[in-house]
């Protein structure tokens, strides 16, 4: 299954739309989903559903998280 690394134009919990059900259904159906919120907070991320995580720092998780995430893609396994 993919890696969906959702592009931060809307946060999650500002009125559902097209871009969070086609998220929820792409984790349902069994990728691995990242959505990255609009707005930057010091949060940690929020597991929405299982294969579905809100990202509410993306710089960050981009400089810290991804690139495991990454290496575990290319292995063959997800981290």
């Amino acid at each position: 299954m993919a890696v969906i690394l959702f592009p931060p134009i809307i946060d999650w919990a500002f009125m559902k739309q097209r871009p969070h059900q086609l998220m929820l259904h792409l984790a349902q159906a069994g990728h691995h989903v990242f959505f990255y919120n609009k707005t930057i907070a010091e949060k940690e991320n929020e597991p929405v559903e299982e294969r579905l995580v809100v990202v509410h720092n993306h710089m960050q998780w981009l400089q810290e998280t991804w690139p495991s995430i990454q290496k575990g893609a290319s292995e063959g396994s997800f981290v």
